[in-house]
């Protein structure tokens, strides 16, 4: 509900997933419905989210 809530509030914001290794099938189900800005997989580091984030 978050991510459909989303495109309507929000459209602007990017959103990034993060997922354990064996829930990343899941994640492009996800992507397939609502725009994703990216998929990390866990473990995510400072260093990973923020240069998605200054990008």
């Amino acid at each position: 509900m978050f991510l459909a809530s989303l495109q309507t509030y929000a459209p602007w914001a990017r959103v990034i997933e993060m997922v354990d290794k064996q829930e990343r099938q899941y994640a492009e189900r996800l992507a397939e419905r609502y725009p994703l800005h990216t998929v990390l997989v866990q473990p995510v580091t400072a260093a990973d989210a923020e240069s998605l984030l200054l990008a």
